[in-house]
């Protein structure tokens, strides 16, 4: 029972030592046109065909122009709202849900290369949770939602690109 304590007593200490705000960002080179990766970043309704953690997107209309939708993944629903939609560089999407014990934001910018495409996407967000802060820290990564969601895009654009460390 002590042991049980105390590593209870030390996930909530390391994350409590661990910032609630972070601003993580990752990069990939792609061999498609930035219009071509900007069309499938920017289809939200369309991601239920290349990302395997989306099993449905409901596009909501809204009286106010932008762009808010819902996505139902294995775990749970995410509704977000897109922020910037700059074509065919900038995308910014922002989570709306307010019960989830995060935040995030995530900044896409496609530049031309080259070569292609770099896609880099920048996440500022916010964890409240403690315990939460310490797995995300410790042992999820605060970039494992960005490493996968560029390693299916590229996968969907039939390429074997590997999400690299990007410039916030």
């Amino acid at each position: 029972m002590a042991l049980l304590v105390s590593i209870v007593a030390a996930v909530l200490v390391g994350g409590m030592a661990t910032p609630r705000h972070h601003v993580v960002s990752r990069a990939i080179l792609l061999r498609a046109a930035p219009e071509a990766v900007w069309h499938l970043v920017r289809d939200v309704a369309g991601y239920p065909e290349w990302r395997d953690d989306i099993y449905s997107v409901s596009v909501a209309s809204s009286s106010d122009g932008q762009l808010h939708w819902t996505e139902v993944g294995r775990q749970r629903s995410v509704s977000y709202l897109a922020t910037m939609d700059a074509p065919p560089e900038r995308f910014s999407r922002k989570i709306t849900d307010d019960d989830l014990g995060y935040s995030a934001e995530w900044q896409f910018v496609i530049s031309a290369i080259d070569t292609g495409s770099r896609v880099t996407v920048t996440e500022t967000g916010e964890v409240g949770n403690p315990i939460f802060r310490f797995f995300g820290t410790h042992f999820i990564g605060y970039t494992s939602g960005i490493d996968a969601f560029l390693t299916e895009l590229a996968l969907h654009l039939g390429e074997r690109a590997k999400p690299q460390p990007g410039a916030p």
